[in-house]
This record gives structure tokens, sequence and C-alpha cells, in this order.
């Protein structure tokens, strides 16, 4: 199949290095010469997620039903981001016949490809996630310095309303209608007596609804919407952005003291059980029935041992789904011992493939990628000392005309505050540039190096420990049999295991066994 598509993305920062979309296109387009180019996708980074993810399924769905034979792509990082986006590459090679062309590289991967270019293209492919990850968290630290400085580029909780200030920066006001209704719910619970179910039941006949949205239009806050509400640091006085709790700026609407009463009547209503108690079962949040995807129930014998089963939830939307899918008025998930699901997850623990050269690998990797961001970022630094330098003469200037009374000293001494700040945002972007990358590279080889030995770290620790453990690792788990049970990982683990999957798939290495 002579049939092609090209597949151009750029980003903003690409766009300053020589890889416009139209220079893009121009290389993608020669290399493509000779190949009967149907069709020709364009994204870019400034797109919204859901656009770009819409795009990629389009042109997926484009290379299926017109059979096409080729894909043509700058690099992996232009290709795509995200290790979804890449195993449903991989299946387009692998089911499709699908021939794909990296025209950076000159590598092109398809059926025949040697078994280094596939596992290379699984490793760029995870490289490229991280960098856009380490993206997304600069991305993070700068929203939250808009937050420290007062500002709150997010949607206000319910409680307050989105606005702008007089420099036009987005803040959030206490709403006159529903605020005082919060700082009540925060208040009456604290003093004890209510449950989120009972409060939202009250709030809901006290008239309280969420502002309504484009999509959306208001209703009762339901009793997780309440214990959202109770766990919000934000009526304090605290902006939660992406993960980080930041001081703001924002009025407060009720004290740290009542707050932090809240949470201990939270705290105290919660039916949960401690490590060193009969009752605490380390496996079973992360546990799922492999049938019917229920949560699992945990129980312990009189003689000790403790066993994790099917919770049956089917039942309650659906009184007769167990009936029409297994014939049983229950679940036919048996029940688990502890020991074998320990033993599960250990065997699974030795599947994440990690050796030698994937860490010289992804070294290398990280050592070029350290280059590129290095010249990125002199750049940046030029243009800030510029700005600095800008800023700085439009003080003196200022300084000056407030001498020669030019203007009064109610505008000098706010348009100095204003400089000021400005100047304060400069400082602090050119003192994080060059060491933010550095630490997450190192910390990137570490995790590969300590991942090596993590079924062994697993096998050796305490019950506490192998749960400490497998909530920095684990999303969850399924239980049916030893054979087709199911694990999801977090990233960036799930990634090493598909690659410790695909060596299996091939027979060609796998991941050294490690007791």
């Amino acid at each position: 199949m002579n049939t092609a598509v090209l597949w151009i993305r750029v980003s903003s920062e690409m766009q300053t290095s020589g890889f416009s979309q139209d220079s893009q296109e121009y290389e993608v387009t020669k290399a493509a010469k000779g190949y009967d180019v149907r069709r020709v996708f364009k994204v870019t980074e400034s797109a919204k997620t859901s656009e770009k993810r819409r795009l990629f399924q389009e042109m997926v769905g484009f290379v299926k039903a017109e059979h096409i034979g080729h894909l043509f792509a700058w690099s992996h990082d232009r290709l795509a981001r995200h290790h979804k986006d890449f195993s449903t590459l991989q299946s387009l090679v692998d089911e499709n016949d699908v021939s794909i062309h990296l025209v950076e590289s000159g590598k092109a991967i398809n059926r025949e490809s040697p078994v280094t270019d596939r596992f290379m293209f699984q490793i760029m492919a995870a490289l490229a996630e991280a960098d856009n990850r380490t993206r997304a968290a600069h991305t993070r630290r700068g929203l939250a310095e808009k937050v420290r400085q007062g500002g709150w580029p997010h949607r206000a909780p319910i409680g307050y309303l989105n606005t702008q200030d007089a420099q036009e920066r987005k803040i959030v006001i206490p709403d006159p209608e529903r605020g005082p209704l919060i700082k009540w719910t925060f208040e009456a619970f604290a003093k004890g007596g209510w449950s989120t179910t009972t409060m939202a039941r009250e709030l809901r006949s006290r008239g309280l609804t969420t502002p309504p949205t484009p999509k959306r239009a208001p209703h009762p806050p339901g009793s997780n919407a309440v214990q959202a509400i109770l766990r919000n640091p934000f009526y304090y006085g605290e902006g939660r952005a992406f993960g980080d709790q930041t001081k703001g700026k924002h009025e407060a609407l009720v004290t740290k003291e009542v707050w932090l009463a809240a949470q201990a009547r939270l705290d105290r209503n919660r039916l949960y059980t401690y490590p060193g108690t009969k009752r605490w079962f380390p496996f079973k949040s992360f546990a799922r029935c492999g049938y019917c995807l229920s949560g699992i129930s945990a129980y312990q014998t009189k003689t000790g041992y403790r066993y994790y089963v099917c919770s049956g939830n089917r039942h309650k939307d659906d009184p007769d789904w167990y009936k029409k899918n297994f014939g049983t008025d229950h679940c036919p998930m048996k029940s688990w011992r502890e020991e074998k699901v320990d033993a599960l997850i250990e065997t699974w623990l030795g599947q994440l493939y990690v050796d030698d050269l994937l860490v010289r690998e992804v070294r290398e990797r990280l050592k070029k990628t350290s280059q590129e961001d290095g010249a990125v970022e002199d750049r940046e630094r030029r243009r800030l000392k510029a700005e600095e330098e800008r800023k700085e003469q439009h003080l003196k200037l200022m300084y000056h005309d407030r001498l020669d009374e030019k203007i009064t000293i109610e505008e000098y001494e706010a348009h100095r505050t204003e400089t000021q700040a400005d100047l304060d945002r400069i400082h602090l972007q050119i003192e994080q540039l060059g060491r933010r990358n550095t630490k997450a590279r190192e910390q990137g080889v570490q995790v590969l190096e300590l991942i090596r030995d993590a079924k062994k770290v697993y096998s050796e620790a305490d019950l506490v420990g192998k749960r400490k453990l497998l909530e920095v690792m684990l999303d969850y788990f399924t239980l049916r049999g030893k054979t087709d049970s199911f694990v999801a990982w977090k990233w960036p683990f799930d990634a090493l295991f598909t690659i410790g999957e695909e060596f299996r798939k091939n027979e060609i290495r796998g991941p050294k066994t490690r007791t």
C-alpha cells in the first residue's frame, strides 16, 4: 500500500526553534515524496487536550477506514505525548500493517522492524510523555505563583464568585447569596451532630444550589459535594492549585480553627481501621472483582486468616444482574486469602521491565534533552534580563517624574508597587531557570534504578511498608483467576510494564527474575 497520511504537530516553544508548522510540514512532505498522500492532519499545542485527542482519534480512524499504509511525522514527541496514543500507534503497526516514518531520525517502524528499533520506539514514547508531564509541572508552578500573588485561575468554589480586579487580574470574591450558607455549614458541622448526608439534606431545604454552568443547571449539592466543600482549605484562605496548597489573598469565609474542627468531625465519622488492628486490610482499597468490577469486602476468621471477596454491589443497581450474566444469585468470584493476593502482586512487580540498557538509554536521552532545554532557557534568560532592565529603567524615569512633580505621589506609589511586583516575578523566573529541570532528570534515572529492585523491596517489607509502596505505584487490580486477573499501574510504571509485556510477547528477552 503506497497511500500515506501526514501528521503535523507543533508547540509554541518549538516554533521559535525552527520547527514552525510550515517548516515541519515542508520536511515531512519532502520525506513522503513518491507516496499517495491522502490527508494532512495539523495540530497545535495551544489546542485543548480534548481537541488534540479528537484529531488523533480521527487520524487513526481514517488510517483504518482507508487502509492507509504509511504514517509520516517529524519525531516521537511531535507524533504523540501520551502512552495510550503510542499503544494505539503500535496496534496500527501490528494489526493494520501500517509503517510509521519518523523523519527526524530517518527510522521507519513496521512489522519487520528489528526488535531494537521497536524497543527504542517505546522508550522514546515514554520519554516524550515524561517531557510533557515536566512541562505541565512548570505550568502548575506558574499558576501557583499567580495564586500567591492574589489571582485565581480556576473556577471559584461554591460560595465564591469569579471576577477581575482593577488590573484585570482574575480573582474571587465571596458570593453574597451562597457564602453565608457555606460559612454556616462549617460552623454547624464543626459542632457535631451532623453527617454529610444530613447536612446535604439541610442545605437543600435552605435553598443552597451550585452556580449554573454552560453545561449544567443549578442543583443542590449531594453528600459527596458537601464533603468536598468541608475538605477544601480554600474556605479558610489557602488555595489548592493542581495539588499544591498555597496561601491565597482572597477573603476567607471561615477561620482555620473552624476548618480544622470540621476536619476532626469528618475523620471521626469515617469508618476506618488502622494498621495493628484485626480489621486492617492493606490491599482492600486497590482490589476490584474481576467478574463484575464491584468493590472488594474483606473479613478475618477466628483463626486469624484474612480473605478478600466480591462485595456484590451489582445487586444495588440491577437485582437480576448476576442471574442474567452468570446464572447464579451471586458473583462467582471465590474468596482470596490475603497471602495469595500478596503473592500475585509480587509476581506483577517482577514483570516491571528495567535493565541496564534502559537506564543507559534514558540517561543519554535526558542528557540530549538537557542540552536542548539549555538553549531554550538561554533565550528565555536573555528575554527576562531585557525585561528586567526595561522595568528598572521605568522605575528610574518614574522617580524623576515624581521629583519634577509631573506625577503625584499617589500615582508614583501605585506604579512603583506594580512595577516592583513585576520585577519580583522576573527575578523568581530567572532564579528557577536552569535548576527546575535538573532535579527532575536526576530523579528520573534514580527512579528507574530503584525500580529494578522493587520486587525485592516489596517482598522484604511488612504489610504497612507494602501498602505504602503500592500507594506510589499501583492504581488498582482485579481478582478473578491467577492468570486472568488484571493490574493497572500508575504512570510511569504502566509504561515499564507494557515494555516488559512486549518483550515477553516476542520472546526475545524478558525482565530478569529477581528474588
